[in-house]
């Protein structure tokens, strides 16, 4: 008697849209809900928000580029993307602006906490992020 055993892996990546008219209204929301593999895909607006992604291998992107806008509220929040014990995770595509912090290298995306670091962050636009250290204003 031979046996044989087959193993089926039935995870699907899936797309999580964000925006008006979509399911989900907050970056953070789809965020939440999203598993490995997934895309999630912002569309134009401006989001208020500070992103905590601690899930590996997911993509969060603006559908167009510099569309979807990260707003720190008048630099009342401090961080548009922290990245927290995930892995290839993937920043595409935003706008990231009035974000204030303390931390000179805080400002905008954040990728630490027991991350590898493997990711990407590209194609976003820095503006209007301060950055206050020692007394010392840094500005993007």
């Amino acid at each position: 008697v031979q046996w044989c055993f087959l193993y089926v892996d039935v995870s699907i990546a899936g797309t999580l849209e964000v925006g008006a008219g979509k399911k989900f209204t907050s970056i953070q929301a789809a965020v939440n809900k999203s598993g490995s593999g997934d895309t999630i895909l912002v569309y134009d607006g401006i989001y208020r928000e500070e992103i905590v992604v601690t899930k590996s291998n997911i993509q969060v992107q603006s559908v167009n580029q510099w569309g979807a806008i990260l707003d720190g509220s008048n630099h009342t929040l401090k961080t548009a993307f922290r990245v927290s014990n995930a892995n290839y995770v993937k920043l595409i595509g935003f706008l990231i602006q009035n974000y204030k912090t303390e931390r000179v290298t805080y400002t905008g995306v954040v990728v630490y906490e027991k991350s590898s670091g493997y990711g990407e962050v590209k194609y976003n636009k820095f503006t209007n992020n301060i950055t206050t250290k020692d007394k010392v204003l840094y500005q993007s």
